[in-house]
């Protein structure tokens, strides 16, 4: 089922763009062009997120924000401002967000951005829910992009839902890859072992932007191999591994927002989880230092370093 957004601008333009933009990528959108109407529509019916302007009249848009703060404490809000100058700096900016404000954007800016946003703050089961599922797998198609936008996983070490929750592909050669699984399909372990057994392929690829994705459902498994007891310890610490370095990986290209830090936490949560349950820990910890040496190393060295910091503060 379609995630509901609700616009709200003053600019009619605009908000045709932008409810188009949006039922493409599979919201259901309701568009107002003022705070009144917007109100209404909130207390009629439930929405994932609103896109408020600030410069909505009638009324406007602090006091749309206010009645959201009152009415729907829980209510994710992308508040917008026609320019810096309306918006008021790094201090109003605070404000907001004390106000109700999940996010702030600042004209101009492609809608796509305010995609970005939203995608941010869906929890797996949203994204479960709105992938559009195909019976069977798609044709595999060879595309041609820059290495830059693609990230990978070693085969061996990739999980999928039983829906392909994004496109996976295979890397021919530099800025030449070929989509195995399309996002929406039926995962095929089939198609997967016909690269790794037939072909020899050692990595799995996919785009950047779908990394939070991977980190989200990868550690979503983390947390059900923890809690099974026949599971084994080097099983469970591999897959903390590859979502801490996919996660480290969004760090670093996008920084410490919200979301990204809220994902942290969850990661940290498996972590302080698997060291409390994993009665052989010492053994398993061994066991990975054959299994991944230089893991191992920067891991050990990490924790000096994190100690060392954390004793400044005794």
């Amino acid at each position: 089922m379609a995630l509901k957004v609700l616009l709200v601008d003053p600019d009619e333009e605009w908000l045709a763009s932008a409810s188009e933009f949006f039922k493409n990528a599979l919201y259901q959108t309701k568009a107002v062009s003022n705070g009144k109407d917007a109100q209404l529509a909130l207390y009629n019916d439930k929405f994932f997120a609103v896109i408020l302007n600030y410069s909505v009249k009638n009324h406007n848009g602090l006091q749309v924000l206010k009645f959201i703060r009152t009415n729907h404490p829980s209510q994710k809000v992308i508040l917008v401002f026609n320019d810096e100058e309306t918006m008021g700096g790094q201090e109003k900016e605070e404000k907001y967000k004390k106000l109700g404000a999940t996010e702030i954007a600042v004209k101009p800016f492609e809608i796509s951005h305010l995609a970005d946003l939203l995608e941010g703050h869906q929890s797996l089961g949203d994204l479960m829910s709105t992938l559009p599922k195909k019976e069977g797998v798609s044709d595999e198609v060879e595309v041609q992009e820059s290495d830059n936008e693609f990230t990978g996983v070693k085969i061996d070490e990739f999980f999928s839902s039983a829906a392909v929750l994004f496109d996976v592909y295979v890397k021919l050669s530099s800025g030449k890859y070929i989509k195995i699984l399309h996002a929406g399909d039926t995962f095929s372990q089939e198609r997967i072992d016909k690269y790794k057994n037939d072909k020899g392929v050692e990595f799995l690829y996919f785009h950047t932007k779908d990394r939070r994705k991977y980190v989200q459902y990868n550690n979503f498994i983390a947390k059900k191999l923890i809690s099974n007891k026949n599971i084994t310890g080097m099983t469970k610490i591999v897959q903390l591994k590859n979502v801490a370095d996919k996660y480290l990986e969004e760090v670093y290209t996008e920084g410490m927002k919200p979301q990204v830090i809220e994902q942290g936490k969850e990661i940290v949560n498996n972590v302080f989880n698997f060291v409390e349950k994993q009665n052989d820990l010492h053994q398993v910890l061994k066991d990975f230092q054959a299994f991944d040496a230089e893991a191992y190393e920067h891991s050990f060295m990490v924790s000096v370093f994190a100690t060392s910091i954390i004793k400044q503060f005794d």
